[in-house]
């Protein structure tokens, strides 16, 4: 099993790829077609997340998707599940496990992840259902002091236990720790809190399982209420400089999140990071595991027309340019 799901991660960052999140909850779902003036109705969700799933030539710049468990055992227009759909096409299905997050009853303003509870029956039922990897989301606020070392703690913690489960299932895990970027604080500010939750991160994780395990996470920007714009260069250096101080060497892949930063900002970032990181061979991949900054052109298409082909080739675009970027190829737009 062990050699199995290190072939599994080992494909899941292998480059020029990169992984695509669809795993919205039908809330999130319902924010993002009401940004494009469109009614979230179940015939609306089913037939946008057909065109995106069965994408044609997806594979060449996608190597794996993240699911809700919702989608898993959903099938396409003809019969055929979506994950089969995947596998066929050599792209590894990844479901999301945890179960959102809840306030923290003493610390204000921070939240820890649900999940844990059934989580190994759910396994079981997942990987009957297909999936190979899973993923499990931390969620870290900045500002008033948060987030709280105990906060840090516990929901790396659950990261921990969320790992270790998966593993013993069988299915290679994902761990994401998000500091977001809501807020008014500083692109130092990140690179503090988030070089913190990394660090504690790789001192709770098992390092002799490192190489089966995909690590998602932020990149190193300011706020979204913060004055004045992302300086991209200097977010990949922050980036890179951290990744290279805090992620042990035998990480299977790290998988940068977009988590709210422009389409081309994140795919610029990313760029960058592999244009500055000198090039070596066997080296942790540096790539890219985006909901919105691959899907956002998509949902805008499927606003003007609602067919599949003008929301594929939307998503096919974000998703060249973004493989680009995991080589430092990408040429910016004009």
């Amino acid at each position: 099993m062990a050699e199995a799901l290190e072939t599994i991660a080992g494909n899941l960052g292998k480059r020029p790829k990169g992984i695509l999140a669809a795993d919205e909850s039908q809330g999130t779902i319902a924010k993002r077609f009401e940004e494009v003036n469109l009614e979230a109705s179940p015939e609306n969700t089913r037939a946008f997340r057909e065109a995106i799933l069965t994408t044609p030539c997806l594979e060449a710049y996608i190597s794996g998707v993240i699911l809700h468990p919702d989608t898993l055992g959903q099938t396409t227009s003809d019969g055929t599940t979506l994950v089969s759909r995947l596998v066929a096409h050599d792209i590894i299905p990844i479901v999301k496990v945890d179960q959102g997050t809840r306030p923290h009853l003493q610390y204000h303003g921070e939240f820890l992840t649900r999940g844990l509870d059934g989580l190994s029956q759910r396994l079981d039922t997942y990987a009957g259902q297909g999936a190979q990897a899973t993923k499990w989301r931390a969620v870290f606020n900045i500002g008033n002091g948060r987030p709280s070392d105990a906060i840090i703690e516990q929901n790396v913690g659950l990261l921990q236990q969320f790992a270790y489960l998966s593993l013993r299932g069988g299915m290679v895990p994902m761990v994401e720790p998000e500091v977001e970027m809501i807020g008014p604080h500083s692109i130092q500010e990140c690179y503090d809190v988030s070089s913190k939750v990394l660090k504690a991160l790789f001192e709770t994780l098992d390092r002799s399982s490192l190489n089966k395990v995909i690590l998602k996470t932020n990149m190193i920007v300011p706020g979204n209420k913060y004055a004045g714009q992302i300086d991209r260069m200097e977010a990949a250096r922050l980036t890179l400089e951290v990744f290279q101080q805090y992620v042990p060497s035998n990480v299977a892949a790290i998988a940068l999140l977009s988590g709210g930063v422009g389409d081309e900002d994140s795919t610029l970032v990313l760029n960058y990071i592999n244009q500055l990181r000198p090039q070596r061979e066997n080296q942790t991949p540096i790539t890219f595991s985006f909901s919105r900054a691959l899907l956002r052109a998509a949902y805008e298409a499927f606003a003007r027309d609602r067919t599949p082909a003008g929301v594929q080739q939307a998503l096919l675009t974000r998703a060249e340019a973004n493989s680009l970027a995991t080589t430092g190829s990408y040429r910016p737009l004009k």
